[in-house]
């Protein structure tokens, strides 16, 4: 019998545009593990755009990412309270971070 794996990554493929997207879900930490998995696929200093931004789970964990990541958040549209979206920006630098570092976010 074949196991699941322990470790899933986000379902990706190439748009028209020629650039990487992700489908993931709303869960929080499902887009959590997808957040950082996504900044190891994406290029340093790369663009990472988030749905749902609206969500207290997704924007606690792009949160994760700029506190604990040094992600930037570029932009978000204003929210409606459907809708809200939100762009991301991956550290321009190696992660240089010592094993026990963590900010509260």
């Amino acid at each position: 019998m074949a196991t699941r794996p322990r470790v899933t990554w986000p379902s990706t493929r190439t748009s028209r545009r020629g650039s990487p997207t992700a489908a993931s879900s709303s869960s929080g930490r499902r887009l959590f593990l997808d957040l950082v998995h996504l900044g190891r696929l994406v290029r340093q200093g790369g663009v990472v755009f988030l749905d749902d931004f609206q969500l207290p789970a997704i924007a606690q964990a792009a949160s994760f990412c700029v506190t604990n990541l040094g992600w930037a958040l570029e932009e978000t549209s204003a929210s409606d309270g459907d809708h809200h979206w939100a762009v991301l920006r991956t550290s321009v630098g190696p992660d240089t971070r010592p094993f026990d570092h963590h900010v509260d976010f």
